[in-house]
């Protein structure tokens, strides 16, 4: 099935699907439109709208495809493929710039029994969970994986979680790649496995950031957790978390965690590689496996802010980073890389007899140095002291007319003065005509003398000139 469109709006528990009851697989479901948007229930609220593909038998279940601009499900709307039976549960893969899910909606895909799950696969410039959910899931089978290609942001707030799961089967790997990676308010991604005999998949991110906050609503007491847990008795059977980034930032008791129940089960493993790693109030990294073996933490980083490595204990008020097992022969190991600091370099050796800056007060040092001068230029001198700012300045200005020449000029100019050059007169003083015009004068103007600092004694000893 192929829909064309502008724009579709599935609501009040339309369902568009593709399904198959027999040996036959089911047929494929693409869409192709600039809006999407699933919207809603039935009355009922039993019937959710939105996009589904599914087998009952060996069959395998379709694929289902859009290319849209934005995608927008909300309001318990959902998009499905599943497995009710032996054949493979198809694959969801959404290509747009815009995905959003808001409001109890998800993206799922589950098989039953030893059926395969499906893959899905989100390729887009944001992806928005708001009280949402992607989920992969399989009982005994395996697959089920999620991969988010992600050019700007992913952001879950709200108590929303990208998960994949498996109940004793083989659960799918999680793989983000995106730029910003946010986790707010009771937001989570999960690799899990529920019961004996299942494995969970790995927990790969890389991104620029990585921010796990839960401040924005303080009074809410969840946690933004990276999990990748594991309810198993089987040894050496793990999840691990593997984070290439630039910046993570941990925030209100946000955790990484990797743990293990079971009598013989083993912690996974968490390795992170990023330039600045900052944890505070109280958010941990984990690899504890109570019953059995911790995992191992490999931080390789620039800088570490906040938390510390506590050998030996599960969780303290503080941001930890720990490995610990059921007993000490059990724990697991912690490797913390980052650049050593050259503390001798650029560093200053300083005298062994500190000067006595008591013994420098007071002292008359125009005198000691003999012919010593303190020359104060420019407007207005120096402040009393060097914080305080300097002090106001009365500039004199002085707007009278220049002297008149005491030379009485003769009324017929002789015929020896208009023949020889002017002789050129040096300027000793100026004044300001009516136009504004600065004029230069040989009569020599007279200066007021002003204070050039308050509160400024020169020493008796020295010789003080200002100009």
């Amino acid at each position: 099935m192929t829909i064309d469109a502008d724009s579709l709006i599935v609501r009040d528990g339309a369902q568009i699907a593709t399904s198959t009851f027999g040996q036959g697989n089911a047929g494929e479901l693409r869409v192709r439109a600039g809006q999407i948007e699933l919207m809603g229930t039935d009355a009922s609220i039993q019937f959710p709208s939105g996009l589904f593909t599914s087998t009952s038998s060996t069959g395998d279940g379709g694929l289902l495809t859009i290319d849209a601009d934005s995608l927008i499900v909300r309001d318990r709307a959902t998009l499905t493929t599943d497995t009710f039976g032996e054949g493979k549960a198809g694959n969801i893969r959404i290509r747009a710039r815009q995905i959003e899910l808001l409001r109890f909606s998800n993206f799922f895909t589950s098989s039953q029994g030893e059926a395969l799950a499906g893959t899905i696969i989100l390729e887009a410039e944001n992806i928005l969970l708001d009280t949402s959910m992607l989920s992969a899931a399989t009982e005994a089978g395996s697959q089920g994986a999620i991969e988010l290609f992600v050019s700007d942001s992913l952001t879950l707030r709200n108590s929303s979680a990208i998960l994949t799961l498996t109940i004793n089967g083989v659960g799918g790997n999680l793989t983000i790649r995106a730029d910003e990676v946010t986790l707010d308010n009771n937001s989570f991604l999960n690799t899990f496995s529920a019961l004996e005999g299942g494995s969970p998949g790995s927990l790969n991110i890389t991104a620029n950031q990585l921010r796990l906050n839960n401040s924005i609503l303080i009074a809410d007491t969840g946690i933004g957790v990276l999990i990748a847990d594991t309810v198993n008795t089987i040894e050496n059977a793990r999840g691990n978390i593997n984070l290439n980034t630039s910046i993570i930032i941990l925030e209100n008791n946000s955790q990484i965690r990797t743990e293990s129940i079971g009598e013989n089960a083993t912690g996974g493993n968490i390795t992170i590689n990023t330039d600045i790693l900052a944890a505070v109030e109280d958010s941990d990294i984990s690899a504890n496996a109570p019953e059995g073996a911790g995992g191992n933490i490999e931080i390789i980083a620039d800088n570490i802010f906040g938390a510390e490595f506590r050998p030996g204990v599960l969780d303290t008020p503080f941001s930890d980073i720990t490995a610990t097992g059921a007993t000490t022969a059990n724990q697991g190991t912690v490797q913390l890389n980052t650049p050593e600091v050259d503390t001798d370099f650029s560093a200053v050796e300083l005298p062994d007899v500190p000067i006595d800056a008591a013994s420098l007060i007071g002292q008359d040092f125009c005198s000691q140095g003999k012919n010593s001068e303190f020359i104060i230029t420019g407007r207005g001198g120096i402040p009393s002291a060097p914080t305080d700012l300097l002090p106001g300045v009365a500039l004199w200005e002085d707007l009278r007319p220049p002297v008149a020449s005491r030379e009485t000029p003769s009324s017929e100019p002789s015929a020896k003065s208009e023949n020889q050059p002017r002789r050129l007169v040096e300027a000793l003083g100026w004044y300001r005509n009516s136009e504004g015009v600065v004029m230069l004068t040989a009569n020599p103007t007279q200066v007021t003398s002003h204070n050039v600092g308050v509160g400024l004694a020169p020493h008796p000893g020295c010789n003080v000139n200002q100009w």
